[in-house]
């Protein structure tokens, strides 16, 4: 009955560790302390723990810092080996206290928010691992020692991931060698317990991975999960160049309706309708009725913290920021931007659709034919927006831009319309992050995920050193 019960909290360990990175031995090892003595407890868990850190660390291959991996495994194998020696020669008793204080630690950490606020530089880093891996040795857990002192390392969402899980696997080849030397007989004594426990959580590994890729935003409780809360900005130096692509995600948390959440209808016009030359040709009213529509809307909301922020930022840094978005709300300009390119063009302006007058400010509602203003040159005023199978604005500031940047940052952009779609692809030698509620169709193309809601992530998202 025991083994059946293990079975079923290993599966669950599994999903857990899938999604947060970490919870096996913090589930399996009190379980079995129950039973076994917290010292045979450790010595038996870390045969699925091992098995399922593989199956992770496997999984994420391509994504580990080889040279983290390298430099920071070794300091947490040695800490690991000493913990593990250490292990084999402290009394059962001793142990639970060792490890019941490290959970403990671990969750006063995540409840306090004291974990937010601890940094290890990459000096201290070096001693974290060690630490972390001779807890890892001891009890068979660190108490997430190891994700704080990763952060020390400049490393993207998925190496962090990757890499800590990789470490894991070194600790594991480190002191499982010594626990089958000095444990033999207890693994021996509950080996139904480990073969079922290491087959359950395996389970459970690849079934978490299932259910993290159905719910929106797991991958972002994935992350959060993992570093206890930790969050590391992204440090702007004194000789970065930012760009920063921003798309319908950022305008819809403050009220502006997007297409793809009106299943791209107006009303019962497709978008495509309302919104070409050719529906521009066919029915300029139509046209106008939308568009005004859009306007009377956009004067009823405010710029989010997202807006805020990103004006922030670029009071910050001045012209080493390079603000494009495809929206063509007025929102970054409430917000505080000044330096603004809208690449699909700008819904409060207007323009000629047949002389060479500049756009102008427009804020006017033209719902019937008649209302159309005219220009002087005697064509209709048209709204100042790229149509579909129109040129995008801006491109070859943008081109410059892309070539100049080191750091590109896209931010509720849906990763589906070109080219705004393809920047991030055009970009060598920067570090690409990606902002919002969940994976763009381009998510491929980038180095890093931040999940979560603009407003909730973009205010903290930068740090500037001077």
């Amino acid at each position: 009955m025991f083994v059946l019960a293990a079975a079923a909290v290993a599966l669950v360990a599994g999903a857990v560790a899938s999604v947060a990175g970490f919870g096996i031995g913090s589930l399996l090892t009190p379980l079995f302390a129950s039973r076994l003595g917290v010292q045979a407890a450790v010595v038996v868990v870390s045969v699925p723990h091992f098995a399922a850190t593989v199956l992770r660390a496997w999984r994420l291959r391509a994504s580990i810092d080889r040279t983290v991996l390298v430099r920071f495994g070794v300091a947490s194998a040695a800490g690991g080996l000493a913990g593990a020696l250490l292990h084999g020669r402290i009394h059962s008793p001793a142990l639970g206290v060792v490890f019941g204080c490290l959970l403990v630690f671990a969750g006063l950490m995540g409840a306090t928010g004291l974990s937010k606020k601890m940094r290890f530089g990459r000096r201290t880093a070096w001693l974290a691992g060690v630490v972390s891996g001779g807890f890892g040795g001891l009890v068979g857990n660190q108490g997430g020692i190891r994700s704080a002192a990763l952060l020390g390392f400049d490393v993207s969402r998925e190496a962090f991931v990757a890499t800590g899980t990789a470490v894991g696997v070194v600790v594991d080849l480190a002191r499982l060698p010594v626990y089958l030397a000095t444990g033999w007989r207890d693994v021996a004594r509950a080996w139904p317990l480990a073969l079922a426990t290491t087959a359950s959580v395996l389970a459970g590994t690849l079934a978490g991975e299932k259910v993290l890729r159905r719910i929106p935003g797991a991958r972002r409780l994935h992350v959060g999960a993992l570093r206890f809360g930790f969050v590391k900005p992204i440090e702007i130096a004194p000789d970065d160049r930012v760009f920063v692509l921003t798309g319908a995600g950022i305008s819809a948390e403050s009220g502006v309706r997007t297409f793809r959440d009106a299943g791209g209808l107006w009303e019962q016009y497709r978008f495509e309708d309302v919104a070409s030359p050719e529906a521009w040709v066919r029915d300029p009213a139509l046209v106008w009725r939308f568009y005004s529509a859009r306007r009377a809307q956009a004067k009823t909301v405010s710029p989010n913290a997202a807006h805020v922020a990103l004006a922030e930022l670029e009071r910050a840094l001045g012209d080493r920021l390079f603000l494009c978005t495809q929206n063509v709300d007025p929102l970054h300009e409430r917000g505080g931007s000044r330096r603004v390119v809208h690449m699909h063009g700008e819904l409060m302006k207007s323009r000629c659709e047949r002389c060479d007058r500049p756009p102008f400010e427009d804020e006017a509602l033209y719902e019937t034919a008649d209302a159309i203003a005219r220009c002087a040159c005697g064509g209709r005023i048209r709204p100042h927006i790229v149509w579909f199978g129109e040129v995008p604005m801006f491109l070859d500031d943008i081109a410059r831009e892309l070539a100049a940047c080191t750091v590109f940052v896209t931010i509720g952009s849906s990763g589906a319309v070109y080219p705004a779609a393809g920047f991030v692809s055009r970009v060598r030698h920067a570090r690409r992050v990606y902002v919002g509620p969940e994976e763009p169709d381009n998510a491929r193309a980038f180095d890093e995920h931040r999940f979560g809601k603009a407003t909730e992530v973009v205010p903290t998202l930068f740090s500037v050193r001077s």
